[in-house]
């Protein structure tokens, strides 16, 4: 990505120690836009031994580890283009480590042999882009996931030793799949707004207010129990941008159930927020204020580089604290705009968004 030049009469109206640094910029002295998220463009997996045709074998098992998190995809080797990748695999590769397994990406117990394995972003970006892949874009939101159990006696949130190997399995899938989670401290606070058997019930009201004090950007409550035919069924409920999502599940062991309830999850997040990216790219104005200082400037810079949707960035002017930006875009307008929200630094400014000049009015909250 690129942050391309600023006029000279822009930068002649700014505050000096904004002035100053953007002059470095542009001179090559500070560096733009620096490469994000480089774990979402590695893997380690099991290797057999140290042969070279047992590292290729791991570097297609990386490879389509790193495509489920990036495109958001259960299956991209079903993608004939994957295929045809896959069979070349090697020319993705930046650089390679044996280590001692602790934890791999497709689940194999700690201990053994395994492969760090780093793979060239600007080429898998290229890829995804060249075969019209879907794209998640990397600033995913933060999930709060509330489970009940629901066996046949009084609901009652999983706690202590009893939620250790839930919550790890529910960690496990959920970063397979890239989606961040955390999850309640079941603390006094959470006590006096929401019990077991409100969340059971999936009281939307209750759930919502004891989610508000997390950083989060959604909710999830699973209740799951056990029949009398050893089967084990969930159901669960997904709370995003006050909507809501109500589905079933079952399988045949509780690690399967919640593997398939962790994948209708994150299917419903990514396909509201990827993208197949344009041939062509178009532009969206931005008018940012609360932009004080260099430090601000950096952060909020920063911030667009972190979103895969945005091609370039161009400041075209700068009025006391309010910096003017044109951003290329791959991809829906609402789909960035719901990016750049998701930043507790960014607020859409009352009444300024869809103005009649097509300038999209945000604030940048300072010290964020």
């Amino acid at each position: 990505m690129l942050v391309e030049a600023i006029t000279t009469a822009t930068i002649g109206a700014m505050k000096p120690v904004i002035r100053i640094c953007l002059a470095a910029l542009l001179a090559g002295l500070v560096p733009a836009l620096s490469s994000a998220a480089t774990d979402f463009y590695s893997a380690t997996v099991p290797v057999a031994d140290h042969s070279a045709a047992a590292r290729q074998q791991a570097a297609r098992a990386g490879m389509l580890a790193m495509l489920v998190r990036l495109t958001g995809i259960r299956a991209p080797q079903d993608e004939p283009a994957v295929r045809t990748m896959l069979a070349d695999v090697s020319s993705y590769l930046v650089e390679y480590s044996y280590v001692t397994r602790e934890a791999v990406d497709d689940g194999a117990a700690p201990g053994g042999l395994g492969v760090r394995i780093r793979y060239d972003r600007a080429g898998v970006d290229r890829f995804l882009r060249d075969h019209a892949l879907p794209i998640w874009p990397l600033n995913r939101p933060r999930l709060l996931v509330w489970v009940v159990a629901d066996e046949g006696r009084e609901p009652a949130f999983l706690s202590g030793d009893e939620a250790a190997p839930v919550i790890a399995d529910l960690d496990h899938s959920f970063d397979r799949r890239g989606l961040p989670v955390v999850y309640p401290l079941h603390d006094l606070e959470d006590q006096m707004v929401l019990d077991a058997r409100q969340a059971r019930e999936f009281d939307t009201e209750a759930l919502a207010e004891a989610s508000a004090r997390y950083p989060v950007q959604g909710w999830l409550v699973l209740r799951y129990y056990q029949t009398s035919g050893q089967q084990w069924r969930g159901a669960w409920m997904l709370g995003r941008d006050d909507q809501t999502l109500l589905r079933q599940s079952e399988a045949d062991t509780l690690e399967g159930l919640l593997d398939a309830v962790v994948d209708e999850v994150v299917d419903a997040v990514a396909e509201n927020q990827s993208y197949v990216a344009h041939s062509t790219t178009d532009s969206l104005q931005l008018g940012v204020e609360g932009v004080a200082s260099y430090g601000d400037y950096s952060r909020l810079t920063t911030l667009l580089e972190g979103l895969s949707m945005i091609r370039a960035v161009r400041v075209t002017g700068l009025d006391g604290d309010r910096i003017s930006l044109s951003l290329a875009i791959e991809g829906g307008r609402e789909q960035l705009l719901e990016s750049l929200y998701r930043n507790p630094a960014i607020r859409p400014l009352a009444g300024g968004s869809a103005a009649a000049d097509g300038i999209e009015r945000l604030r940048w909250v300072s010290g964020r």
